[in-house]
């Protein structure tokens, strides 16, 4: 890359005494995705919610709709946690919001 800012991530609504964050990624230009970039932010961003902010459990919602994203964080080792039907909302229609967590024993 030439410098270019492709996308943005970071750890959304930390709570250090339980342990726990939310993580949140874009990478809207469908030119920037599935070519590693996505897997090496994740990778760390995860490392440092684990490893430097002592964190146990980092989630994430990803819309039901967008299947590669659902397949890229499994891969990465999230487990889907529960659904909340019809949660979002775009273009004149509605999708499911899914739950996803990793837990710090889990992450390698």
């Amino acid at each position: 890359m030439n410098g270019a800012i492709i996308g943005e991530t970071g750890l959304l609504r930390m709570f250090p005494v339980w342990h726990c964050t939310d993580l949140t990624i874009i990478i809207p230009n469908p030119e920037m995705q599935h070519k590693g970039y996505g897997t090496e932010a994740i990778r760390l961003m995860l490392d440092m919610a684990f490893n430097e902010f002592e964190m146990n459990r980092v989630s994430i919602g990803v819309v039901g709709l967008n299947t590669d994203a659902l397949k890229f964080y499994k891969k990465i080792g999230f487990k889907q946690e529960g659904v909340q039907e019809q949660g979002y909302y775009y273009n004149g229609e509605y999708s499911d919001f899914v739950m996803m967590r990793i837990l710090c024993d889990e992450w390698s």
